[in-house]
């Protein structure tokens, strides 16, 4: 797909004010934007099948983290627009990860979606509870995944541009 204006990534809620120039109106500048999203899985398997649907979409920018850890230094330096966090990892679990996103201001307005193959419905409603936006139970189909990653970041652009007309 060839785009004629450069893209740009909508990574937090002063994208509006990094990104305008004075003549696009937030739906043209919104158009152009490329999401970054943030896949933190220990599965290498799960990893590239996600990434594949992600990147051959040309609408994401998709990153990796292999641990909880390495998601907060991720998060410290890219704001994604949207997580994709497994619950089952090695160490620090995705509920723990989860927990520790939603507790801090600067992080707790990013989506996140939880990927699992444990469907047990107190799990899910924990993840809920504790803010999570959605659940993907593995293994899942290329039309879920991208649906609700497509969905998710509507909504939150949606937010993020409602935010800015509420400020003019």
């Amino acid at each position: 797909m060839m785009r004629s204006q450069p893209i740009k990534r909508l990574s937090d809620s002063n994208w509006w004010q990094r990104n305008h120039t004075g003549t696009a109106s937030p739906t043209q500048v919104e158009a152009n934007d490329l999401a970054t999203i943030l896949i933190v899985d220990d599965d290498p398997t799960t990893v590239a099948t996600i990434k594949l649907i992600l990147e051959g979409t040309a609408e994401y920018c998709v990153l990796v983290a292999r641990s909880g850890p390495e998601c907060f230094r991720q998060v410290e330096q890219v704001r994604p627009d949207l997580i994709l966090l497994d619950i089952l990892m090695p160490g620090m679990n995705g509920i723990e990860v989860l927990k520790r996103l939603q507790s801090r201001p600067d992080t707790q307005s990013i989506p996140i979606l939880m990927v699992s193959v444990d469907a047990q419905l107190e799990r899910m409603a924990t993840c809920f509870e504790l803010g999570a936006n959605g659940f993907l139970i593995k293994p899942f189909d290329a039309a879920s995944l991208y649906q609700q990653v497509r969905n998710t970041v509507a909504r939150r652009r949606t937010v993020i541009l409602q935010k800015h007309q509420d400020l003019h």
